[in-house]
This record gives structure tokens, C-alpha cells and sequence, in this order.
């Protein structure tokens, strides 16, 4: 095996530092939109029906909307932070996973009074990225 020159060592150091300045500014993007945005991992049981998920990312929008840190909210079961999520989520994120097909639709959260654009899709196995985008003030316009 052959020394590495100081040079290519460099060079390598360079471009990992290149690869995490893109990755903070990306996590800066992700965390200003105003969107509230979250990636998640579906958890399935032995049948293949979506009974969980995790939550892998979520950005600073969607935490201030739950009332809690990223750091509280990353890596959590949605049941550790929800007592009962409704049915629906679950299937429509299962149907994103499995078909990749991406899914759009209104929902209105009738405690808070919101409407929300939703948008859903695949990211990668067993992940699906989702969006919430409120849309209050031009439904009841």
C-alpha cells in the first residue's frame, strides 16, 4: 500500500469540508421554510400494515408547531409523542411507500380550526417525506 501524499490528503479534507458547508446549508433551507416539513420511517408489523412511525428529520416549522425541540422530536415513535394517530396518516404513508406513487390532498384540523395543503412521497425504503402547508386563510376566504 502505498503513502498518501500530503497533497491528496489535503485534498480529500477539502472536499469533506465541501460536502458538510453543502449539508448545513441545506439543514439552514430546511429548517427556515416556513412549510412545515418532516421525514419519517413507517413502521410495519409482521402482516406489512403500517402500525408507527419514527420520525428521522423534521424541520424547525413543524417542531414549533408540535410544541417541541428537533432534538425532543428526531428518532421519536409518533406514538411516544401522540397518544392516538388517526388511521388514515398511517395508510397514506404506506401507500406512498410501497407504490412511490406521491399523494396531494386537503385536510382540515377541526381543534385548531386549519386547513393544510398535504404532500406526501417516497424518499427512500421505508422513509416518505411529508408536507404541511397552511392554507387557512384562503379557505375561508
Amino acid at each position: 500500500m502505498r503513502k498518501r501524499s500530503y497533497e491528496e490528503i489535503e485534498k480529500e479534507l477539502n472536499e469533506l469540508k465541501n460536502i458538510n458547508s453543502a449539508h448545513s446549508k441545506h439543514q439552514m433551507l430546511f429548517d427556515s421554510m416556513t412549510t412545515m416539513v418532516q421525514t419519517i420511517e413507517v413502521i410495519y408489523d409482521n402482516n406489512n400494515k403500517p402500525i408507527d412511525f419514527y420520525i428521522r428529520d423534521i424541520n424547525l416549522s413543524f417542531a414549533k408547531f408540535l410544541g417541541k425541540t428537533k432534538e425532543q422530536l428526531i428518532n421519536k415513535k409518533e406514538s411516544s409523542i401522540n397518544a392516538k394517530t388517526e388511521n388514515h396518516w398511517l395508510i397514506s404513508f404506506a401507500s406512498v411507500d410501497t407504490t412511490g406513487n406521491h399523494i396531494s390532498f386537503k385536510n382540515h384540523k377541526a381543534e385548531l380550526d386549519k386547513y393544510y395543503y398535504v404532500t406526501i412521497w417516497k424518499v427512500s425504503k421505508n422513509r416518505v417525506g411529508v408536507s404541511f402547508s397552511d392554507i387557512t386563510k384562503n379557505e375561508k376566504a
